[in-house]
Protein backbone atom coordinates (compact mmCIF):
# COMPACT_ATOMS: atom_id res chain seq x y z
CA UNK A 1 0.00 0.00 0.00
CA UNK A 2 0.97 3.76 -1.06
CA UNK A 3 2.10 5.75 1.06
CA UNK A 4 -1.08 8.70 1.70
CA UNK A 5 1.38 11.54 1.85
CA UNK A 6 2.97 10.55 -1.29
CA UNK A 7 -0.50 9.74 -3.50
CA UNK A 8 -1.13 13.73 -1.92
CA UNK A 9 1.63 14.90 -3.28
CA UNK A 10 1.24 12.75 -6.32
CA UNK A 11 -2.30 14.03 -6.98
CA UNK A 12 -0.81 17.82 -5.93
CA UNK A 13 1.22 17.21 -8.68
CA UNK A 14 -1.27 16.19 -11.24
CA UNK A 15 -3.11 18.91 -10.58
CA UNK A 16 -0.38 21.44 -10.86
CA UNK A 17 0.78 20.02 -14.08
CA UNK A 18 -3.10 20.51 -15.24
CA UNK A 19 -3.35 24.25 -14.06
CA UNK A 20 -0.01 25.13 -16.10
CA UNK A 21 -0.96 23.39 -19.18
CA UNK A 22 -4.28 26.20 -18.85
CA UNK A 23 -1.39 29.04 -18.50
CA UNK A 24 -1.73 29.63 -14.65
CA UNK A 25 1.76 30.37 -13.14
CA UNK A 26 2.67 28.49 -10.52
CA UNK A 27 4.06 30.97 -7.53
CA UNK A 28 4.40 28.47 -4.17
CA UNK A 29 3.13 25.18 -3.40
CA UNK A 30 2.05 24.23 0.40
CA UNK A 31 2.19 27.72 1.52
CA UNK A 32 2.17 27.08 5.66
CA UNK A 33 1.23 29.79 7.93
CA UNK A 34 -0.16 30.25 12.07
CA UNK A 35 -3.39 29.99 9.78
CA UNK A 36 -3.08 26.94 7.91
CA UNK A 37 -1.79 25.56 4.74
CA UNK A 38 -3.05 26.45 1.24
CA UNK A 39 -1.77 23.65 -1.43
CA UNK A 40 -1.16 25.73 -4.25
CA UNK A 41 -1.16 29.36 -5.38
CA UNK A 42 -0.90 30.54 -8.66
CA UNK A 43 -1.88 33.23 -10.83
CA UNK A 44 -3.79 34.11 -13.61
CA UNK A 45 -5.56 37.25 -15.81
CA UNK A 46 -4.43 39.33 -13.01
CA UNK A 47 -6.02 37.13 -10.11
CA UNK A 48 -4.08 34.99 -7.42
CA UNK A 49 -5.64 31.58 -7.04
CA UNK A 50 -5.50 29.39 -3.82
CA UNK A 51 -6.08 25.85 -4.12
CA UNK A 52 -7.17 23.12 -1.79
CA UNK A 53 -6.77 20.03 -3.45
CA UNK A 54 -8.34 16.72 -2.18
CA UNK A 55 -8.10 13.25 -3.11
CA UNK A 56 -8.60 9.53 -1.50
CA UNK A 57 -10.52 7.07 -1.10
CA UNK A 58 -13.32 8.43 -0.92
CA UNK A 59 -16.71 8.65 -3.32
CA UNK A 60 -16.86 12.06 -5.46
CA UNK A 61 -19.37 13.27 -2.94
CA UNK A 62 -17.62 12.62 -0.14
CA UNK A 63 -14.72 14.75 -1.36
CA UNK A 64 -16.92 17.55 -1.96
CA UNK A 65 -17.93 18.05 1.46
CA UNK A 66 -14.49 17.61 3.28
CA UNK A 67 -13.96 21.47 2.01
CA UNK A 68 -15.73 22.39 5.79
CA UNK A 69 -16.53 25.88 6.84
CA UNK A 70 -13.65 26.31 8.98
CA UNK A 71 -11.11 24.61 6.38
CA UNK A 72 -12.86 27.35 3.95
CA UNK A 73 -12.06 29.82 6.83
CA UNK A 74 -8.69 28.69 7.37
CA UNK A 75 -8.09 29.38 3.50
CA UNK A 76 -9.56 32.81 3.43
CA UNK A 77 -6.78 33.76 6.63
CA UNK A 78 -3.71 31.92 4.79
CA UNK A 79 -4.55 33.64 1.67
CA UNK A 80 -4.78 37.09 3.08
CA UNK A 81 -1.16 36.31 5.24
CA UNK A 82 0.35 35.32 1.66
CA UNK A 83 -1.61 38.44 -0.36
CA UNK A 84 -0.49 41.19 2.33
CA UNK A 85 2.96 39.56 2.22
CA UNK A 86 3.19 40.23 -1.40
CA UNK A 87 2.17 43.54 -1.25
CA UNK A 88 0.25 42.84 -4.80
CA UNK A 89 -1.64 45.97 -6.56
CA UNK A 90 -3.85 45.80 -8.99
CA UNK A 91 -5.13 41.80 -8.44
CA UNK A 92 -7.85 40.10 -7.08
CA UNK A 93 -7.61 37.02 -5.36
CA UNK A 94 -9.86 33.68 -5.61
CA UNK A 95 -10.53 30.32 -4.21
CA UNK A 96 -10.49 27.12 -6.56
CA UNK A 97 -11.22 24.02 -5.03
CA UNK A 98 -9.90 20.56 -7.18
CA UNK A 99 -10.42 16.60 -6.91
CA UNK A 100 -8.70 13.86 -7.86
CA UNK A 101 -10.63 11.28 -8.10
CA UNK A 102 -10.55 8.00 -10.10
CA UNK A 103 -7.18 10.12 -11.77
CA UNK A 104 -9.72 12.49 -13.18
CA UNK A 105 -9.30 16.21 -11.79
CA UNK A 106 -11.91 18.43 -11.60
CA UNK A 107 -12.15 22.11 -10.37
CA UNK A 108 -14.29 24.33 -8.75
CA UNK A 109 -13.02 28.05 -9.67
CA UNK A 110 -14.50 30.80 -7.21
CA UNK A 111 -15.67 28.51 -4.33
CA UNK A 112 -15.35 31.84 -2.05
CA UNK A 113 -15.10 35.52 -4.11
CA UNK A 114 -13.08 38.18 -1.89
CA UNK A 115 -14.00 41.64 -3.15
CA UNK A 116 -10.86 43.15 -2.14
CA UNK A 117 -11.93 46.87 -2.84
CA UNK A 118 -14.62 46.08 0.13
CA UNK A 119 -13.43 43.44 2.35
CA UNK A 120 -16.07 41.40 1.69
CA UNK A 121 -16.40 37.94 1.08
CA UNK A 122 -18.91 34.92 0.02
CA UNK A 123 -18.67 31.77 0.88
CA UNK A 124 -20.34 28.89 -2.23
Amino acid sequence: MKNTRKIGYDNESACIEFLENNNYKILKRNYFTRYGEIDIICYKNQTIYFIEVKSGNYSYESLLIKLTPKKQNKMIKAGLDFYTKINSRNTQISFMYMIVYQKKISYYEDIITFDLNHNTYEIF
